[in-house]
């Protein structure tokens, strides 16, 4: 039963602490539990120039959902398994947005095998801070010049007040061939940001591509926030953290430990084996 179940977990506020790591207590968990048989991954809003660090030393037994499921990557070989690019028209109608309202973004492409977040000049300390964290990683190359081939966008990533970022939220909206990740930080308040993907991006049709592929019948998920409905939605079982957003404690089998306090690998240690 249990090689026949996926058990997949968000990261930031989910498996990581709030000092953005993974304890060596939930490493050692997970990796005892994989090595006995768990069929374990990740899904997460992060690209994998920040995920491949983050996940070092924990074993996986599937490729990783990242931004989203805009992409589907397999860390141990180093190539996407499954893209989902936004399209030439909705990019450019998101370029228009973010003119007329003077917003930067970030865009991220792949070309090659190789995720390139494209840029212009920055409007607020966020976006330095959130280049500076990122630059000069190997899964990961940024271009300060004009997007090359808009056929290869995945999707543009703004941050900033709450205002600025609301509005470019409110005008795009509406647009059907569109989906929109719309949050506060949870590391830094009164930041916001706003992903912007095709429609078919959800990190639950990426699951749904690794349950095909992979041959799981069931999912078991964990997560916290907003992005994390969809998959909780298809989710067999769902288990919602205990920092967990209401809406996600909602849609819960239950809810466990808090996510500074090792509550997934605290679940998994006492439970796995019952799936």
């Amino acid at each position: 039963m249990q090689a026949k179940t996926l058990w997949i977990s968000d990261l930031d506020g989910t498996l990581l602490n709030r000092d953005k790591q993974i304890t060596s207590y939930t490493k050692e968990v997970i990796n005892k539990a994989v090595e006995e048989g768990l069929q374990f991954s990740v899904a997460t809003a992060r690209t994998p120039a920040t995920v491949v660090t983050l996940l070092e030393g924990l074993s996986l037994s599937a490729p990783v959902v990242v931004m989203n499921g805009a992409a589907i990557y397999n860390i141990n070989k180093e190539t996407y398994e499954e893209v989902n690019y936004l399209g030439t028209e909705m990019a450019n109608v998101i370029e228009n947005v973010l003119k007329e309202n003077q917003q930067s973004a970030f865009v991220y492409c792949i070309e090659d095998n190789q995720l390139i977040a494209y840029h212009g000049d920055f409007n607020h300390p966020v976006e330095q801070r959130f280049y500076d964290e990122r630059q000069n990683k190997p899964q990961k190359i940024f271009k300060h010049e004009t997007v090359a081939h808009k056929e290869k966008v995945l999707y543009f990533v703004m941050m900033g007040d709450q205002e600025k970022i609301h509005t470019i939220y409110e005008a795009l909206k509406d647009y059907d061939g569109l989906s929109q990740v719309y949050y506060e930080d949870i590391y830094e308040k009164g930041v916001y940001y706003l992903e912007v993907y095709s429609h078919l991006v959800s990190k639950a049709n990426a699951i749904k591509t690794l349950k095909r592929d992979y041959g799981y019948e069931e999912i078991v998920c964990f997560g916290d926030n907003y992005n994390d409905i969809e998959m909780f939605e298809l989710a067999d079982y769902g288990y919602a953290v205990e920092n967990a957003v209401e809406k996600i404690k909602e849609l819960s089998t239950a809810i466990i430990g808090h996510h500074n306090e090792s509550g997934v690998a605290r679940f998994i240690e006492g439970n796995w084996q019952k799936y």
